[in-house]
């Protein structure tokens, strides 16, 4: 959903970056074990995917001056 829009990709990276944080182990494949949906409002859903299970957990993003943060829960 991000194609090659920069501000869309930093959000993802935030996302996908709060995600392996509340997931607590390393070991995760980015690209594959940790997915965003498209966001409305500010938020969205995202899942961590590990061993055939999917946990999915709401992300909430703020934008501060020309910085991004994303916290999942």
């Amino acid at each position: 959903w991000a194609g090659e829009d920069i501000t869309k990709l930093t959000q993802i990276w935030c996302a996908k970056e709060a995600l392996y944080k509340l997931h607590g182990r390393t070991q995760l494949i980015f690209a594959e074990q940790l997915k965003v949906n498209l966001p409305t409002n500010g938020t969205a859903l995202g899942a961590i995917i590990e061993n055939g299970i999917t946990s999915s957990h709401a992300l909430q993003w703020q934008k501060m001056e020309d910085l991004w943060c994303c916290v999942g829960y």
